[in-house]
């Protein structure tokens, strides 16, 4: 077999090929051979049509099947004999197979980007500490509480907090549109959950009044009709209602699933609970200045073809996402390229530095790694048993796993400095 490689432009490469004549022919016996043990031809007997006639029949249709299987493992088989590391599937121009001469080929690709050394030591990173005390548990039970207020009818006028039942009609230009108006609708006044505008003209008002709202929809509304539009709401006021924070007792404790009621059991679990959050947090914040940190210290070009495949994943999650939400994603291609390549060069350091670490994943790192994933679900030696006996989920983590090591290899070799934060601001709330 002869093969050639030229480098046409940045990582794409031609490769021509020629496998000799007789090769394929061989492969076009042997298979015509197999088909004579079986197949039925009209004035023979089974397995004993002579090879000509089973040119004749089935010729055609075997050497282009050859034909293909060989142009497929000769590829792999130059690749291999070039020391040549392909990047997506190549195009397959300039066929020539003829019978009785030899196929010859032209293989166009990319290659992945030759890394004489990759950076990724020295970093300076900063992580952030916090110690979870009385004051921080109380003030998450507090929004717990918040959450679960109860309601109660008031004979006043809806005050922000409040929560009110309303019916609404919405027109544009006097006429009504799809969505736009609805029956004994519950809205929490102040929770940003209609459009700006909507909400004002309620506030003030008492059950049986009427109010009317002028929004403008956004000009990037998901429903292209409404965009820009401007709409006039007629608001009814049916019911309004007062939010009463529960207290903390045995009651509450129980409607938070913590059994026998002891507000002490409730306050540890959201301790525990908090500072997983924050451990998964603090990790996250110093992973993205990783990340950064090789993105900037290593620059090189990575190939087109896997730049569009990660356009393509982009947008397809995207599709996902806003469907599951009852939305269409408008998310224009041009506008991902950059953080695909970004994701793309990435992963190609990533795997370099997996290569020339030989960082392998173990059983027990994987075990490990479950353990702590369902630590807070309600069974969690249930929830391992069943994650461990999924083939299809393991053969995902395993990369998040390695993904891991990675980042605590880097971390290793960088310079690591804390900084001394509230809880709120590390969980990037408002404190």
């Amino acid at each position: 077999m002869q093969v050639s490689v030229t480098t046409t432009e940045g990582l794409e490469r031609q490769m021509k090929v020629a496998v000799p004549a007789e090769h394929v022919e061989k492969e076009v016996l042997n298979r015509l051979r197999k088909i004579g043990k079986t197949a039925r031809i009209k004035g023979f007997r089974q397995g004993k049509a002579p090879i000509k006639i089973l040119q004749r029949d089935y010729g055609l249709a075997v050497r282009d099947e050859v034909v293909g299987d060989v142009i497929q493992s000769s590829y792999v088989e130059a690749l291999t004999q070039e020391s040549i590391r392909p990047a997506g599937s190549p195009r397959i121009d300039d066929k020539s197979i003829e019978p009785g001469q030899e196929l010859r080929y032209t293989a166009i690709f990319e290659v992945y980007p030759s890394i004489d050394s990759v950076k990724f030591e020295g970093f300076e990173l900063e992580t952030m500490a916090s110690d979870i005390g009385d004051a921080e548990v109380g003030d998450v039970i507090n929004r717990m509480r918040e959450q679960r207020k109860n309601w109660e009818k008031v004979d006043r006028a809806a005050g922000n907090g409040d929560r009110v039942t309303i019916d609404f009609v919405g027109t544009i230009d006097g006429e009504k549109f799809l969505g736009g108006e609805a029956e004994d609708y519950p809205l929490q006044l102040g929770s940003g959950n209609m459009l700006p505008g909507f909400e004002g003209p309620i506030i003030g008002a008492k059950a049986g009044e009427q109010r009317d709202a002028t929004i403008t929809f956004p000009a990037e509304y998901s429903d292209e009709k409404l965009a820009g539009k401007d709409a006039l709401f007629s608001i009814t006021v049916k019911q309004v209602e007062g939010g009463v924070i529960p207290e903390l007792d045995a009651n509450f404790v129980e409607r938070m699933g913590v059994e026998g009621g002891s507000v002490e059991t409730l306050r540890a679990e959201v301790k525990e609970n908090m500072q997983r959050e924050m451990d998964t947090a603090v990790r996250g914040q110093v992973k993205q200045q990783v990340f950064d940190s090789l993105a900037k210290a290593n620059e090189f070009d990575v190939p087109k073809t896997m730049i569009e495949a990660e356009i393509d994943s982009i947008m397809h999650r995207a599709r996902e996402n806003a469907a599951r939400q009852g939305k269409s994603a408008t998310v224009e291609r041009e506008s991902l390229r950059d953080e695909a390549n970004r994701r793309v060069r990435l992963g190609v350091i990533l795997n370099e530095i997996v290569l020339k670490n030989e960082l392998k994943v173990s059983p027990k790192e994987l075990r490990e790694f479950i353990v702590a994933e369902t630590a807070s679900y309600e069974n969690p030696e249930e929830a391992v048993k069943m994650r461990l006996s999924d083939k299809e989920r393991m053969e995902g983590i395993e990369p998040l796993v390695l993904e891991n090591k990675v980042i605590d290899l880097i971390v290793e070799k960088s310079t690591l400095k804390t900084k001394t934060a509230s809880f709120d601001e590390i969980m990037g709330r408002n404190s």
